[in-house]
Parts: C-alpha cells; structure tokens; sequence
C-alpha cells in the first residue's frame, strides 16, 4: 500500500480522495500492530488451517507445529456448541416482537411478526449463514475477534463473507460500537473487471483499473491475483432521506493497494454505500481502550498448548529411545544390526558388548505423560470443554442422578456459559438491524398493521442457550403454580388461586420456556373464546330451562281435576277467588 507521509501538518485539502482513505487505514493498522505477534502464534499452533494473519496470497495451512491435538479437539467441540446452542438451523433461535406488552397480545400484531420471523427465518436457511456461523464460531474463540460482512444479494437476499484475522482492521466511535472497517482482499483480474470494470449493459470501462492489471487484462493473464483493499466509513456526504450510493448512511470505497496514485485520476476503483452498518463483529470480551476481543481460550491457552507440544515431542523421543535406544558399541562388533532377529558376532576373549548409551526409565515416561494430562486439564477447562461434553453427552461413569438432578446440574452449567450469549448479542443485533432493513427494501416484509406504525420492534433470542438462561425463571414459576395449587387444595380457600392470573401465567411460561409464539393464543383470542363459551352456557340454560317450563305446563295440563287431588281442591278452594273464571 502507498502510504501517505506520517507528517500530520499536512492538510487534509492537499490531498487526494485515494491518499486520505490510505491515510486512515494506516491509522487503524497502526492500533492492530500490538496484536499481530499474539495472532501469529495462535494461527501457528490454535488454527492452522482457518486464518491468514499476515495475508500472503497463496497461504495454506500445514500445522506441523501441533503434535497432540486437544486444542484441535477442543475448538471444535466448543464451535459446535455454539452452533448447537445459538443458532441452531432446525430450530427458531431469534425473533423480532414488539416492545409494548399489551399491543403483543394484539392478534394483528401477533400474525404480522409470527409471519415476519418466519420469512426471515426462511431467507436464512436459504443463504450461506449457517455454514458461515460455523466457521465464525471456530474463529471467535481462538483469536478474540471475528467479523462477518453481510452483503446484499440478488438472489439469496443476504450472502455473508466471512474475513479471515489479519486481514481487516475495526475502528470504535464514543460508545464502543464497530464504526469503520478496514480490510485486503485477493481478488483474480477475472473477477476485479466483473466486478469493478463492466457497466449493466455488459460492455467494460477499462478506465477504473490501474495500468498493470489494464495490461494483464490485454494479455489473458485473467485468473492473476489482485491485492484489492476496502474501506468501510462513515460517509461526509449522507443524506437520510437519500437513495444513491453517496447519499448512504457508511461510504464503501475499493481500489487495488498496490497501484500507484496517478495525479489527475480518481484513484479508486469504485465508491458505493451502505445504508445500516454492515458487519457483525464478535468479540470475546471487549477492551475499553481497543477494538478487538481478549481473554478468548485461544488467547489464554496459547502457552499452555505451547509447552504441552514441547512435553508431546519429549514424550516421543522418551518412548522411542526407550524402544530403540542409543547404542554404545564397541569397534570390534561394528557393523551392528539392531534388527529383529539378527545375529551379531561376539569377541569372547575381549568380552566387549553393545549395549544402550542410556536408559530412560518407566517412571520418567510416566511422568511426562502426567504432566501432559494436567495441561490438557488446564486447556480443556479454559475452553469448557469438559463442561459442554458434560451438559450434552452425560455424566460419566457414577451413579445415575435423578431427573430433579439432571435438572439443576444443566441449569448451572447453562449458567456459567451464558455469558458467550451475552457476548455475541451486539453482533446479533446489527446482524438482525441490517437484514430487516434490506429485507424491508425489497418488498419482503408482511404488511405492517395501523396500531404498529411508530412502534418499536427488538430482537428476541430463543435458541437452546437463551431459553435456558431464562429458564431459571421458568422454574420459578413452576414452583410457584406447584405451590399455589397444594395450597388450594390443602385449605380450600377460594382466595389462593384467585390470586393467580392463570392466563398471565401461562404466557410467562410460554415466554420463559422458549415456545413458538404460534401455539399460544392472545389475550383477544382467549377473550373471545371465553365470551363463546359463556354465551353457549347461557344458550344451553335457556333451553333447558324453556325444557322445564315446556314440561311443567305440559304436566299441568294433563294432570285430572276431578275426585280427590290436590289439583281440584286448589281450583275448588280458588273459585271465589282469581281462580274460579280459569277452573270453568
């Protein structure tokens, strides 16, 4: 990259577009720098495979400097749980809802974000977000940082680009929030002219590429790698009200890092915009003073698994010196063979052997071999990986617990990983912001109900980590109405369940337990069938009561008025009185 000079009396007006972008990735590389000597290490020997720290353009990974593979094992067994247990694709991990509780039971607004959530849900599974998550998760934790760009697409809707450690430098405003994202990329000339160089109607504006690749352009040389950067900043020019690239909200500028600055040209190979920040950024735990994630197991094991390589190699030698050991052998037996079965010829007047220079004893190898558990303890912890293994494969070999048991050893253990939810929430969240705004761009939001306009709506996780971070709640609850109803019943006292709103308490439950909006009816809907029911009863008691009075009137009728009956002496004994006209 040419990099402006360092003299910061310069002034901004003399320079070019291309030569203050240049400027202000120095910037960002230069609060980078510190971290650089700690990710090279952890790409040697955490993930060898996965990261491209010091961005060569043919990189691949070899990992010769890792001979026991428990930071391997526990990696993977980390990613996988965080794929399990936060975005998990057969199961809804995240919905929007509506911030008034009351409006929330509205039926209207229920059906628009039951409908929103699944369409998003939908466009999710049809993407490369699932895939790409599982590489972010076996990131994240191995160097503190990870960032997702979430792109636009024509057909997928939204299409993630996963960017390797090394490759790209973040910059924070006053809160703490990502606010410009520098990053270099390898790109083939066959994919800068499509990409950059050729206009909607097909025909190619070789004008934007620098003289070089215009060369290897002329010359077929299309599949040579280009080093390109993008900037990624908060644009001078936006215009809220905006719809052109330079009126959006983050200005998006490449051009090829290696070409010079021509006086007189742009100097770029495009600006474009983007409308919301577009990026998810994971990071372990923040630093105030640094954009980037630390503690992060990978961080903190890094010696740990450094020295358990070192006892690995040692174990090794131990054991083959031990199987093969080094020989002290006299002249006369040379040449010796240590061969299985070989016969080696002996001087019996000089009574000279061979025999091992040295002997490594058992205990010594047994030792090594203990030390080198210890350390995988200490790593294995750091990555919770005895934790995970036991929350979701068991117990091990001691006797079998209760349900009541099982119950509260995954509560706790639930507990201690929350915080990895809690983390990765802010990324979430701008990730949820940017996909609803390009969802709402393209015509792919239900149709909004009148009572929501000016409405907020937040994002709500329900994947298995979330609901059992809230199921400490819900099982409060359930002791609740356990007890409420022994109560009741052990006293009879109308007024203990009358303390209880059921319905309320249903969907505290509902909401704790992690169940789909779509099997719990609102309150509207509760009401209504309520009034259903109590004006079927009412309907059923006034047909039975006209039953009654039908039969009463019809047994009167039938019933003899002469000889001695209770009847005749009542119409005989009225007959003087209101009676007497309705016995004749």
């Amino acid at each position: 990259m040419t990099a402006p000079a360092a003299d910061q009396s310069v002034s901004l007006a003399t320079l070019s577009i291309r030569q203050r972008l240049e400027r202000q990735v120095v910037q960002m590389e230069r609060a980078r720098l510190p971290h650089l000597e700690g990710w090279r290490d952890i790409e040697a020997f955490v993930a060898p495979f996965s990261s491209n720290v010091d961005q060569h353009q043919y990189r691949v990974g070899d990992g010769a400097n890792v001979i026991h593979e428990a930071v391997y094992f526990a990696r993977i067994t980390l990613a996988s749980f965080l794929s399990w247990g936060m975005t998990n694709q057969s199961r809804a991990w995240r919905q929007w809802a509506i911030t008034d509780a009351d409006l929330r039971e509205s039926e209207s607004v229920k059906v628009f974000t039951r409908e929103l959530n699944d369409r998003a849900m939908t466009i999710l599974s049809g993407s490369n977000f699932y895939e790409i998550m599982t590489w972010t998760y076996g990131e994240w934790p191995a160097f503190g940082t990870s960032v997702v760009l979430i792109e636009e697409d024509e057909q997928d809707v939204f299409r993630y680009v996963p960017l390797p450690i090394g490759s790209y430098t973040l910059a924070d405003d006053a809160k703490g929030d990502p606010i410009a994202l520098a990053r270099t990329m390898w790109t083939t000339v066959r994919q800068l002219v499509e990409r950059f160089a050729t206009n909607p109607d097909g025909t190619v504006n070789m004008g934007v590429l620098s003289t070089a690749t215009q060369a290897l352009v002329r010359g077929g040389h299309l599949e040579v790698q280009v080093k390109v950067s993008h900037l990624i900043t908060p644009n001078d020019t936006h215009v809220p009200s905006g719809t052109l690239p330079e009126d959006s909200l983050f200005a998006s500028y490449y051009w090829e890092t290696d070409s010079p600055v021509v006086p007189g040209k742009r100097g770029y190979l495009a600006k474009e915009g983007y409308r919301e920040w577009p990026a998810m950024v994971f990071r372990w735990k923040r630093n105030a003073f640094s954009p980037w994630g630390v503690d992060a197991p990978g961080q903190l094991t890094l010696g740990a698994n450094k020295s358990l390589q070192s006892m690995e190699a040692d174990l090794l030698m131990a054991i083959e010196k031990q199987v093969l050991p080094p020989m002290l052998v006299p002249t006369d037996l040379l040449p010796l063979s240590l061969l299985p079965a070989a016969r080696n010829a002996v001087n019996t007047r000089t009574g000279q052997v061979a025999g091992p220079l040295h002997v490594v004893l058992p205990a010594a190898i047994e030792r090594i071999a203990a030390e080198i558990d210890r350390v995988v303890e200490r790593i294995q912890q750091l990555w919770n990986t005895r934790l995970i293994i036991a929350l979701t494969g068991g117990f091990g070999p001691t006797r079998e617990k209760t349900a009541r048991e099982v119950e509260e050893i995954s509560q706790e253990k639930f507990l201690i990983l929350g915080p990895l939810l809690e983390a990765a929430s802010p990324a979430f969240k701008a990730g949820s912001d940017r996909e609803f705004a390009i969802m709402q761009r393209r015509g792919l939001l239900p149709d909004i109900p009148p009572e929501m306009e000016g409405r907020t709506l937040v994002v709500e996780y329900t994947s298995a980590l979330a609901v059992a971070q809230k199921s400490v709640g819900f099982r409060d609850l359930q002791e609740f109405g356990r007890y409420a109803a022994e109560f009741a019943q052990a006293t009879g006292h109308p007024g203990v369940l009358r303390k209880l709103d059921v319905e309320q308490f249903m969907d505290e439950l509902a909401l704790r337990g992690g169940v789909p909006p779509r099997v719990v009816r609102t309150d509207d809907a509760v009401a209504a069938i309520a009034e259903a029911e109590a004006e079927a009863a009412r309907q059923q008691t006034a047909v039975e009561q006209g039953a009654l009075e039908a039969k009463a009137a019809r047994d009167l009728s039938q019933a003899p008025t002469g000889g001695d009956t209770a009847l005749s002496a009542l119409i005989q004994g009225g007959a003087r009185g209101p009676l007497a006209g309705a016995a004749q």
